[in-house]
Parts: C-alpha cells; structure tokens; sequence
C-alpha cells in the first residue's frame, strides 16, 4: 500500500513522549485528575447534600451532612496534591534538562489543577457554612 503505516511502534521503540509510553500515560492521568476531580467533587456535594437533607430532617443525624463535606475536600485537596507534584517535578525537570516540547501544556495543566482544586474546596467550605448554622428541617 502507499497510504500512511497505521500498525502501533513496537513497546521498544516507543519514545519518550509519545502517548504510548506508559510513563505519559501517568502523567496525562494525574493532569486530567488535577483538573476534573475538584468540580466533580464540588458537585457530588452539592448533589448528595441536596438528597441527604430530607433523610438527615427525619433522622436528626446531621454529621452526614459534614462527613460528606469532609469527605468531599479530602478528595479536592489529593487531586490538588497530585496536580502539586507534577508542578514541581515539570519546574525541577525545566532546571535541569532543556526545555522539552509540550512542557508548556504539562506545566499549565498541572498550575490549572491546582488553582481549579483550591476554588472548589473553597466553594465546598461555603457550601458547608450554612449546614453549620440552619436547621436541615427549615423550609
């Protein structure tokens, strides 16, 4: 044929860079978690806070309602963290090695991780200030 070869590179001839490379893989995983896991856990809070509140009005056992919330930021604050270290190994590597390409996409990803974590977890605690201070029952 004289069209493109399509077959994937041999595992020992995959480069550094390329998306087969499992190490990539790593990376590409840690920066999408970093970017995604905070306003999925801003709105798993919303949602199950919201469908726990007329259980939690019944029962009168509101620490699901802050266990949720805890819960919830653990899960902000590790993807935060994850976006954390990929930042400082991206800065540590641009010290020592030459600039790489896509060492810019790696490093913005990883800032907008964190910067995306630390706004959810503060919309998170402002979601969590009014179960500390009104009646799951008020209306």
């Amino acid at each position: 044929m004289n069209g493109p070869d399509l077959r994937l590179p041999a595992r020992d001839n995959v480069p550094d860079e390329s998306p087969g490379n499992n190490e990539t893989r790593r990376d590409v995983l840690r920066l999408w978690t970093g970017i995604f896991a905070g306003p999925f856990a801003w709105f798993a809070h919303q949602q199950v806070s919201f469908v726990l509140v007329p259980w939690v009005c019944r029962n009168g056992e509101i620490y699901w309602l802050h266990l949720l919330t805890v819960a919830c930021l653990a899960a902000t604050a590790l993807a935060g963290r994850i976006a954390w270290d990929t930042w400082k190994r991206e800065r540590h590597k641009t010290r020592s090695e030459p600039f790489r390409p896509g060492q810019q996409r790696v490093i913005f990803m990883a800032v907008l991780g964190v910067l995306g974590c630390a706004f959810f977890a503060a919309v998170i605690v402002a979601q969590e200030i009014p179960n500390l201070f009104l009646d799951p029952c008020q209306r």
